[in-house]
């Protein structure tokens, strides 16, 4: 996933400073499950039940214009804690 901060402008191919990643279960039963970033620049915004939308975010202020950053969201399943998955995320500060 790739986001930009502050919103890169439509010329920048639209991309945004929000984002949504969603979350389904291919198995049986329920799948409960929470978020966590690995960076304070790179928040997600839930635990839930799949099928589910969780809205991602980055936050730019404060940091170098021209660069670009890389940070990890891991999703956890709460019944079984050895069961994640990462999502990359690269922000650009133009």
């Amino acid at each position: 996933m790739s986001l930009c901060y502050p919103r890169c402008p439509a010329s920048s191919r639209g991309i945004f400073n929000i984002g949504y990643v969603t979350i389904t279960n291919s198995g049986t039963g329920a799948l409960r499950w929470y978020s966590s970033s690995n960076k304070s620049w790179l928040k997600s915004f839930g635990t839930g039940r799949a099928p589910s939308t969780v809205e991602v975010r980055v936050d730019g202020t404060g940091m170098a214009q021209g660069q670009s950053y890389k940070g990890e969201i891991t999703f956890t399943a709460v019944d079984h804690l050895d069961k994640t998955a990462t999502l990359a995320v690269t922000m650009r500060v133009p």
